[in-house]
This record gives structure tokens, sequence and C-alpha cells, in this order.
């Protein structure tokens, strides 16, 4: 397409080339037909200026340079016109030429081939200025970067290279793609490649960091062809790629879109973490343990229930035990309000998340107290039937490998063995009463 946006070239296997203008109906009508190679037409490319001249190369070894400011804008003539007189043509590689493309500024045009070369050449007198060689196979596509004096190249040795146009010197080789890469541009105004292969991958790399930053897998064809919009233009990057299966994929960049939701994010946490330090300070356990839990933060929501149990001296269970039973034990305190508060919470924001902290928070004797504490009030603040109701809404939600059934024979397993634990220490405790009695009896 030109710089215009009105007027197409198009390469065909037929050795020509046709240029085509779009009518207001939206169709295309052909101008002229541009011949005179002497094998298929590989590639062609309006340049990006104004215009006014086309490039062509062909799988007769040639490069070839059109006039077509004299047709451009201009009264469709009664007859398609055929031209077959080139303003220049040039001998360009011993294989077949599988790319032509031309700079920005118009001065210079490449050339990639089977014979794996680069060649750039002076867009006035069609004479070459360098070759750029390094590829281990055939260069299937070339781009110049917008804004720098570089040039990268896809090829079929699986790389990408960049080069610089001044010295022709091999600067940086990004490799990662698995197969022969066919495509390749520029993104974000030259800081970016974006590549696709023959496997149907496409990746973005990063120019300065020299690394793969995304890789998409859209495509099952080969990617043939990538085109990207002008961001200046457009007010944001677009790409476009398709492949030999017919499909055309659209690509929007969204890098600054994620960069700003992490600052608000990040923003929001700084915030709300804040607001959870206010609430330890102020002895707000309760509303400290529900923001923590909406943060996601395991560490914090423990540690607001565990000064919560400390202010209220909470009094340990007594379990069950086979001795004689305790006298003047202390009263279990059953109503936990302020836990049920906050665990009636967590159930309405999100069930999966609240056994997930328990099942993390139950593999440590630690804070194993606190998970039974949690444990107990799920189960007394739950009628039997709702407990069904509470397995859809988990796996509703639930993004976790581990099923309701498998995450509830994991509490109940780690809730065994801390039953276990504490009943062979309160029989030890048991062995201290023994020996301080008879001390008592042999004294008496």
């Amino acid at each position: 397409i030109d710089v215009f946006g009105n007027h197409v070239i198009s390469s065909s296997k037929d050795n020509t080339l046709k240029l085509w203008r779009l009518k207001p109906n939206n169709n295309y009508e052909c101008l002229i037909t541009f011949q005179g190679h002497t094998g298929s037409v590989n590639s062609c490319a309006f340049s990006p200026k104004n215009g006014e001249f086309v490039a062509s190369v062909s799988e007769d070894h040639n490069v070839k340079i059109w006039d077509t400011m004299k047709f451009i804008n201009k009264p469709k003539p009664k007859n398609e016109l055929v031209v077959s007189q080139a303003i220049r043509t040039a001998f360009a590689h011993e294989k077949d030429i599988n790319c032509v493309r031309i700079s920005p500024n118009q001065k210079l045009i490449a050339t990639s081939s089977q014979d794996r070369s680069i060649k750039l050449w002076d867009a006035k007198k069609l004479q070459m200025t360098l070759q750029l060689k390094g590829h281990k196979r055939g260069v299937w596509d070339v781009a110049f970067s917008p804004v720098e004096k570089l040039i990268a190249s896809a090829a079929g040795d699986n790389t990408v290279k960049i080069w610089s146009t001044d010295d022709g010197s091999c600067l940086n080789t990004f490799e990662g793609h698995i197969s022969t890469v066919l495509s390749v541009k520029w993104l974000a105004l030259g800081l970016e490649l974006i590549s696709g292969s023959a496997d149907g991958i496409i990746k973005v790399w990063n120019v300065k960091k020299a690394t793969c930053v995304n890789t998409f897998d859209k495509h099952e064809g080969k990617v043939w062809a990538i085109d990207v919009s002008n961001p200046l233009k457009t007010g944001k990057q677009l790409m476009l790629s398709g492949d030999n299966n017919s499909l055309l994929c659209l690509w929007e960049d969204v890098t600054k879109v994620e960069e700003k939701e992490k600052q608000e994010e990040k923003k929001k946490f700084i915030i709300n973490n804040q607001s959870y330090n206010n609430y330890l300070r102020e002895k707000k356990y309760v509303e400290a343990a529900k923001l923590a839990f909406g943060m996601n933060l395991v560490r914090g929501f423990t540690k607001a229930l565990e000064l919560l149990l400390l202010e209220k001296d909470f009094s340990t269970e007594v379990i069950y035990s086979e001795f004689e039973e305790l006298t003047n034990q202390p009263k279990f305190n059953t109503e936990y309000n302020e836990i049920r508060d906050i665990v009636l919470f967590c159930l309405g924001e999100d069930i999966q998340k609240l056994l997930l902290f328990i099942r993390d928070l139950n593999t440590s004797s630690k804070y194993s107290f606190i998970s039974q504490i949690i444990l107990r009030q799920i189960i007394k603040s739950q009628k039997l039937g709702d407990f069904e109701e509470l397995k859809k809404k988990y796996q509703a939600n639930s993004e976790d490998t581990i099923g309701f059934e498998k995450l509830l024979e994991v509490l109940l397993s780690y809730s065994e063995r801390h039953w276990n634990r504490i009943r062979k220490y309160i029989k030890k405790s048991y062995y201290l009463d023994f020996f301080l009695k008879n001390i008592k009896i042999l004294q008496g």
C-alpha cells in the first residue's frame, strides 16, 4: 500500500506487477501492469515517502525499479496500461530473491536471497553499497528500522539478526525460534521487533536487552506476513499477521495499559498496606484481617488473627483424655464473635482463598491452632446442607488444581496429625502430675 493509502502494488507468479487504485465503493481497479521480469515476482515495495517508485525482485535474480509517480492520482486511462520498461535493472543475487524493502528516507533498497546474503543498494543509481553476510541459510525477510540506521533480517537458520546500514556489521542475533523465521517487523518506534516463523509462532523481542519478551501461538500455519501500524498516526500499536492457512490475526500492543494497571495496583497496595498497619496500631484486628485477606496476604491475615487471639486471651480448648478428668479446668470460650465475623466475611468474599489459607496454616504446627479455630467457625456457621453449596462455589471460582474433596482430605489429614501431637503432649503432662503427687505422699 502506498503512503496515501489509496494505491496497492501486487506481485505474482505470472512474472508481472499490477498497480491498483481504491474506488469510492471500496473496490479496486487495475491501472497498470508492469512486465519485464522473466521469473515469478516474489516481492515488491512502494517508496515510503511519496510512492513515486516501486522496487521488485524476482526468481530471475534481478531487482528492478519502476516509475509510478506519473500514474498515481491521475485519471484512469480508458484501457489498462502495460509498462514493459523499468527505470533501472540490476542482477542482484545468485539464487532466488525472497524480499525487497526500501528505507524510510528512500535512499537505500535492501534485497535478501536464498544465497544467505542481504544486499543494500543505492536507490537512485541501483548500485550495491553493502553486502551483509552471517546467516547460515536463506534470508526470507528484512525490515529497515523506522528511526535508526539499522536493518533486521529473518532467515532459515531460525534466527533474527540486526545489522548496521553504515558498515554492514552484525550488531545482534536473536535466538529462540525452533523453525525457519519467515517474517520480521519493527515495533514501538524501533524499540522492539516482532517475528513470525514456519511453525506458527510469533515472538516479540526487546532490541536493547536482546531478549524475547512475549510469544504467541494463535497460528497453526506458516506466518508468512506481518505488518504493523504507526502508533503516532493511529494512537495505538496494532499488528497484523497472516499464515498460509488463510488466517489473519489482528493484535494490539497493551504494554502501556498493563504498565498503567500495574502502577495502579502498586499504588492501591501501598495505600492498603498503610491502612493495614494503622489497623494493627489501633488494635482493630478484625478490620486488619479482612483487609489482609482481600490483599491476599497470608502472613498479614495470620498476624491479625494471632494478635486478636492474644488480646482476647481465648482459652485453649481442652482435648478429651482417657485419664482422670481435670478439676478446675478453664472454661472454653466457644463464641469467638470476632473470629466468626471474619470467617463469614471471607466465606462471602472467596471460599477458595479461605480454604487455601487454612491449608497453608494447617501445615505448620506454629499456626495450626489458628487454622483449627477458623475451621471450627466454618463448621459451626454452616448447616449440613450448605456444604454442597460451598462445594459448588469453590468449583465455580477455583483455579487450583486440587479439588474440593481432595482439599478437605488434606485438611483432615493435618488436623488428625495435630490432634495426635497434642494428645501426646497431654499424656506426657500427666507424668509430672503423677510425680508431684507421689512426692507429696512420701513427704506425708
